[in-house]
This record gives C-alpha cells, sequence and structure tokens, in this order.
C-alpha cells in the first residue's frame, strides 16, 4: 500500500520520527513471545516441522513452508505481522 494511501486510511495515526513513512506504532505489532506466535499458526492448521538454529520451519499441507527466527523467546514485528496476515486469510 502506497504511502499517502495509508496516511489517508489511517489519518489519525501520528508517523514514526515525525516524518511521512508506511510504518505507524498504531499498526505494527510489536514483538511477541514465539509461545503466541506458535499456538495462532496451529490454530491455522500449520505445524512445526523442524529447527535449524534460531529459525523455526512450520508446514501446511498444500501451503508454503514458513521460517519464523525466535531470538531469547520473541519474534519480531515483521514476523508478528506477516503471521497475523497469513492467520486471517485462513
Amino acid at each position: 500500500m502506497r504511502a499517502d494511501a495509508l496516511a489517508a486510511e489511517h489519518s489519525d495515526l501520528k508517523p514514526l520520527d515525525g516524518r511521512y513513512s508506511t510504518q505507524y506504532t498504531d499498526i505494527m505489532p510489536g514483538e511477541e513471545r514465539f509461545a503466541e506466535v506458535k499456538a495462532m499458526l496451529e490454530r491455522a492448521g500449520y505445524q512445526l516441522a523442524r529447527i535449524h538454529g534460531s529459525h523455526h520451519y512450520f508446514n501446511k499441507p498444500g501451503e508454503q513452508p514458513l521460517s519464523i527466527p525466535v531470538h531469547h523467546g520473541k519474534v519480531k514485528p515483521y514476523y508478528v505481522l506477516q503471521v497475523e496476515r497469513i492467520c486471517e486469510g485462513d
């Protein structure tokens, strides 16, 4: 979505650092505990297939595998948003 369209849709939100940005504090989720992200994916039909280092790989029949990096038990906001969008699509 273009920045101006996003700003029009969420005109009540303030941009980060006072700049015109597509990332707004009220839109982007914060870090989430991995247990919560895992539960969201499992409710959507994904299963933890394997762990390689910090990357946790989830599979669902008929879908592309999903890799979620986990550091200190937390998942970064970008991946939380990705998981939320995947789960909304189901």
